[in-house]
């Protein structure tokens, strides 16, 4: 299985006929329902991580056309223009990680995409609150999710959701890209750099100004609530990447590392909020006092 990921990765960058025949095929399939559109995306990444944007977009372009030659015939323009919109994004985002090898620089300016994505929808649909409020409720119907809460707490419960839902679908999609960019980064690592992915992930570190933007937002959540509650996903995403850059980090130093690797992921899945939070302060004191520096000599 090794040895044929790194022939198709070979191949993919060193034939261009391959990239796109494996990009076309793969956003093809993703119509008739089959979730591998992902596979087109991580290969456009490869190849603009590898051979630079001119490659990768040059495949991308030719990927999507049969690909719009359908949803065109089929009417479906709008989600032909999302798509488009998306690997756009995708190839831009993966020459800011050829161009400074930094994810901690590509996480921020991702972070601010999509923060600037969220502030456009508010302004194009100021109340998309109540839009939120009817997709939940629909979805507690359906899904019976809350049938054993009495319906005031129901409300309560869709009410404080349909805050933060425009962030959650934001941070949603600028992590699922930069997902993307790793898978590509990855498959360029095992062919060219082995072990670089793993560097450059453990040295994730934001830097002091975005500490100060997401204090910003935590306080502005306090007195622009509708705002600052929308903005909050993304901006706390970087700081979240950067938390758990630092407990990987430290966590590769001591022998119960595992332990609290499995620990901190558990503890994720289960008080999501809570923890996002907990990781987010985290990479904030590290932004000023930079832990990693205790550990240098035993980081490798």
């Amino acid at each position: 299985m090794s040895n044929f990921l790194n022939k198709i990765g070979s191949r993919c960058i060193e034939q261009p006929q391959t990239a796109f025949s494996l990009s076309a095929a793969s956003l093809l399939l993703s119509l008739a329902g089959v979730p591998i559109a992902w596979i087109a995306e991580s290969v456009i990444s490869l190849l603009v991580l590898r051979n630079g944007i001119k490659s990768g977009a040059m495949v991308a372009i030719l990927a999507l056309l049969p690909y719009s030659a359908i949803l065109v015939f089929e009417g479906f323009y709008t989600s032909l223009a999302l798509q488009a919109y998306l690997i756009a994004w995708l190839v831009a985002f993966a020459a800011i990680l050829r161009s400074t090898n930094s994810w901690s620089y590509l996480i921020a300016i991702a972070a601010l995409v999509g923060a600037f994505h969220v502030l456009l929808v508010q302004a194009m649909f100021p109340d998309i609150g109540s839009y939120w409020i009817v997709q939940l409720k629909a979805f507690a119907e359906e899904s019976k999710v809350f049938e054993d809460a009495a319906q005031e707490k129901q409300d309560l419960i869709v009410l404080a959701l349909s805050q933060y839902m425009t962030g959650m679908v934001g941070m949603f999609i600028v992590s699922t890209k930069l997902g993307i960019i790793m898978i590509g980064r990855w498959m360029q690592d095992r062919l060219y750099n082995p072990g670089g992915l793993r560097k450059e992930l453990l040295a994730i570190r934001m830097p002091v100004v975005a500490s100060a933007g997401l204090m910003i937002c935590y306080l502005g959540m306090f007195f622009s609530p509708v705002l600052f509650k929308d903005l909050f996903f993304v901006a706390v995403l970087p700081f979240v990447c950067a938390g758990l850059s630092l407990i990987h980090a430290i966590a590769q130093t001591k022998k119960s590392g595992l332990i609290i690797l499995i620990v901190t992921y558990i503890a994720l899945l289960l008080l999501v909020f809570y923890v996002l939070n907990l990781l987010a302060i985290l990479a904030v004191l590290d932004s000023w006092y930079n832990y990693r520096d205790k550990y240098r000599g035993k980081l490798k």
